[in-house]
């Protein structure tokens, strides 16, 4: 029972240590490509719903009310043109939803740190990496 109880206390912080430092390389402030720290917020926050390639099908996405939309074609359904405006304010919950109620979780303030001096900042590089990936993955 002890030997279960240790394993399981080592494995969780390996497992703690291995997201903390994902957390800290998905952090748009601490990498030189934006798109590459994007990608890996995607995958950590959004995946889940949007699926790994942001087409809505990630593994809970059946069980929601509502669909989560298509990521790949944010610009294809905007004639064309890839809205960082719009996008960055729908993350950040500034941006009403087509569908009225915001079923996806207001992530702005869910980026902010506990200290106020560097929260906005590391919100909006963190947004702003989310934002930036998103516009890389458009098709036509």
């Amino acid at each position: 029972m002890q030997e279960t109880q240790r394993r399981f206390r080592l494995a969780t912080c390996l497992a703690l240590s291995l997201m903390s430092a994902t957390l800290q390389a998905a952090d748009g402030a601490t990498t030189a490509d934006p798109v590459a720290a994007g990608r890996d917020r995607f995958m950590l926050d959004c995946a889940t719903c949007h699926g790994v390639d942001a087409t809505g099908n990630g593994p809970v996405a059946g069980v929601l009310k509502i669909q989560p939309p298509d990521l790949t074609r944010l610009a294809s359904r905007n004639h064309g043109s890839f809205s960082y405006a719009d996008v960055y304010a729908t993350i950040d919950g500034r941006q009403p939803l087509a569908h009225g109620t915001r079923e996806m979780p207001i992530w702005g303030n869910r980026y902010k740190q506990v200290l106020p001096a560097l929260g906005e900042k590391k919100a909006h590089a963190r947004i702003d990496a989310l934002v930036r990936y998103l516009e890389s993955l458009q098709v036509p």
